[in-house]
């Protein structure tokens, strides 16, 4: 079973290795992707391919929002997620 401390750390990993910002201290589970600049549209489709191909899981375009992909520990959640129900979706609340 894949805990959700090793998401967090393939999810650092694709960052370092695809990011400018090769510092490893700058990442954490924490880290505000966003507001780093370090996640843009290219990145995040890069990201998404590669935790779906190592996690098998389908993470659905309708899941993913500035708020799912803030950190590594959100992104790690939204893998969580799509792992157990086979993929992400979110649905609108009931009024």
């Amino acid at each position: 079973m894949t805990t959700r401390s090793e998401i967090v750390t393939a999810v650092v990993r694709v960052l370092m290795q695809e990011t400018p910002f090769k510092d490893g201290g700058v990442f954490n589970e924490n880290t505000q992707l966003f507001e780093m600049g370090i996640l843009d549209s290219l990145m995040i489709l890069s990201l998404l391919s590669k935790l779906e191909e190592t996690y098998g899981c389908e993470l659905g375009a309708d899941s993913v929002s500035e708020e799912s992909l803030a950190t590594p520990g959100r992104i790690a959640d939204l893998v969580l997620e799509a792992k157990q129900g086979g993929s992400v979706t979110t649905q609108a609340a009931e009024p």
